[in-house]
């Protein structure tokens, strides 16, 4: 059975009053787990928080990788598009595309 106290001040604080009335009422009535509706609600809470805080801090690192990623990708395709089109303008213009390829085919 719970018994729920509503009070303007410090609930705990009138534990002692709230055990001598249902001691009047019932005198086998056992008592115990006196607490506040704030802890109750703070205990209840606080493995969802928890859940909630670990899978923020995957999804942050997800992201970083991602970005990372990304950056790579970007990096690689850049670099790679300034070198293969100068070696596509040097063809085109009828050059070799570097000395190496031209005196080993001589």
């Amino acid at each position: 059975m719970s018994v729920v106290v509503r009070t303007s001040g410090d609930p705990l604080a009138l534990a002692a009053d709230a055990r001598r009335t249902v001691a009047s009422l019932d005198p086998e009535q056992p008592i115990a787990n006196v607490s506040a509706v704030s802890d109750l609600v703070a205990v209840s809470l606080s493995q969802p928080r928890f859940n909630v805080v670990v899978l923020s801090a995957f999804a942050a690192v997800a992201l970083v990788l991602a970005l990372a990623g990304v950056y790579g990708v970007m990096s690689y395709s850049v670099r790679c598009g300034r070198t293969r089109s100068a070696s596509g303008s040097r063809s085109a213009a009828g050059r070799a595309t570097s000395r190496r390829s031209s005196s080993a085919t001589a």
